[in-house]
């Protein structure tokens, strides 16, 4: 009995030798490689600060470049933004480099700073949730260009999403994970949409409230797209939503969602004569 307990003992201790010094190495070579994302599976995510990487854009078969900065948006460290231009993946430029993205033409137009805080995926819910982290910055003028994955199909509302929990820290594990198939995901169910137009309504409205409450000026896009988002469109234009109108060009010919670089460049242009002169 003694030996076995002294085996098994043994055995034990080698184990945690192993996984230990391969939880070390993990760290140490930093693999699987790090995610754009911080708790990128939750209903509330953010990009993860002080990371470069090259992310695949797999309608266009490419990479593009993303450098996210210490305060954890698309750009190099912000020091005094006039102009911060918040949205999903159509504000933060899926598919260019950051020089290419709108917000940083606008910014070359103006010959201002602005602050590119786009974030893939977001609906109006993560930018309610996350909207403190710009207005900290103190930009004169604040541009809420979120309308996309608010009309987006969804199982249940980004409100009703569960919280899944802290995510494991373990590097091992994480690597494992990785080396998975990933599962398929399934179509959505049910006739709802990530933010129905009512919520969506209810959260314009306090975006603008609370931008106007840091003293910002609050400007309401209406991303161009091709095809209409409907109800959600119509709340904005009852808001006097600025809403530009591009042609087909100026959008990826395999990705019609996200504007290419021209279509970039023009949007920019566009908004550089409509924004309200800064004070």
């Amino acid at each position: 009995m003694q030996r076995t307990l002294k085996n098994l003992l043994m055995s034990l201790t080698t184990a945690l030798v192993v996984l230990g010094g391969a939880e070390l190495v993990l760290n140490l070579v930093n693999w699987p490689a790090p995610s754009i994302y911080i708790d990128g599976h939750r209903p509330i995510w953010t990009l993860q600060p002080n990371v470069d990487l090259a992310l695949r854009h797999h309608e266009l078969d490419r990479d593009f470049s993303v450098h996210v900065s210490g305060v954890g948006f698309r750009g190099p460290e912000p020091v005094s933004p006039r102009i911060a231009c918040l949205g999903d993946s159509t504000t933060f430029g899926w598919g260019v480099t950051q020089d290419q993205a709108w917000p940083n033409v606008l910014g070359q137009e103006l010959g201002v700073e602005v602050l590119n805080a786009g974030v893939p995926g977001y609906s109006t819910h993560q930018g309610l949730a996350t909207l403190d982290r710009v207005l900290a910055l103190n930009p004169d003028v604040v541009v809420l260009a979120y309308m996309i994955r608010d009309a987006d199909p969804a199982p249940v509302p980004d409100a009703q999403q569960a919280d899944p929990g802290p995510a494991n820290p373990l590097q091992i594990q994480r690597a494992l994970v990785s080396l998975l198939p990933k599962p398929v995901p399934a179509p959505p169910r049910g006739g709802t949409q990530r933010v129905p137009h009512q919520a969506y309504a209810e959260n314009v409205d306090a975006l603008v409230q609370r931008v106007q409450a840091s003293g910002a000026k609050a400007i309401l896009l209406s991303f161009p797209v091709q095809e209409t988002r409907g109800a959600h469109q119509q709340i904005l234009e009852e808001r006097g939503a600025l809403r530009p109108k591009l042609p087909a060009e100026a959008f990826f010919e395999k990705d019609p969602i996200h504007l290419n670089v021209d279509g970039n460049r023009q949007l920019a242009q566009w908004l550089a004569n409509e924004l309200p002169p800064l004070r």
